[in-house]
């Protein structure tokens, strides 16, 4: 989900863009010398993380959900947004997982985030209805996790949420995976009235998938879910840093 810079900034979907105060998306991102331990940094285009968001907005279009208004729509909102003079992004794996941070001048609809993942939408039932994966169904719990602790950075914050996802895939022979994965969004006040998305996510390995009808193996986290905050916070205080 990074290395480009940009020179205008997005008020919101229908909205003309303004021109940026101060920093480019570029420098607002993630030190790569500042990632956490086994974390190497990996080739990624804002290009590319639009291409691959798109082939995965495609996916899901053949697919129900239960129940049925968890259907996210915040990715799919700011995707045809996003482009490489607006938006900068950072990428890297380890051996568990994969780190993607995308800051834009594009604003995420945070609230449709909240929606997608929390009350009744905390669990989900994802099912595939076409192609080769038809009748893989994917049952995802999601758990709201707390704010990092941002100090004299915080008043910047317009709006953050942070949440843990379980996921378990079960095949169409009955075999099933497991992954844990993270998602941190913040709107982040710049100088100038300029508001910048900072969107943070580390994607856990899937395990080895079981034998037909056999429970659903431990997944390993990527990361701990405390130094997932930590990490947030520090990608929001490089978004909001006023030098």
């Amino acid at each position: 989900m990074i290395t480009a810079g940009g020179a205008v900034a997005g008020c919101g979907a229908g909205q003309a863009p303004i021109p940026v105060v101060g920093k480019a998306p570029a420098d607002l991102i993630l030190d790569p010398g500042g990632l956490p331990t086994g974390f190497t940094p990996s080739p990624l285009t804002v290009d590319q993380l639009v291409a691959a968001d798109a082939a995965s907005l495609k996916a899901a279009a053949n697919t129900t959900i239960v129940p049925e208004q968890c259907r996210p729509t915040a990715d799919a909102a700011l995707q045809p947004q996003l482009s490489g003079t607006d938006a900068a992004v950072l990428a890297a794996t380890s051996g568990t997982g994969t780190l993607v941070e995308l800051v834009t001048t594009a604003e995420r609809d945070i609230a449709a985030d909240v929606v997608a993942t929390t009350g009744r939408c905390a669990r989900t039932e994802t099912t595939i209805v076409d192609g080769n994966m038809a009748g893989t169904r994917v049952t995802t719990e999601y758990t709201t996790l707390d704010d990092p602790d941002l100090a004299e950075h915080r008043d910047a914050v317009e709006r953050m949420h942070l949440v843990a996802s379980a996921i378990t895939t079960t095949l169409p022979d009955g075999g099933r995976q497991s992954r844990i994965s993270y998602a941190g969004y913040a709107l982040v006040q710049r100088p100038g009235k300029n508001v910048v998305t900072v969107q943070l996510t580390v994607s856990g390995e899937p395990t080895a998938a079981t034998a037909p009808d056999a429970a659903a193996p431990a997944a390993r986290a990527p990361m701990p879910a405390e130094d997932f905050v930590v990490l947030f916070g520090d990608a929001v205080r490089a978004a909001a840093d006023r030098s």
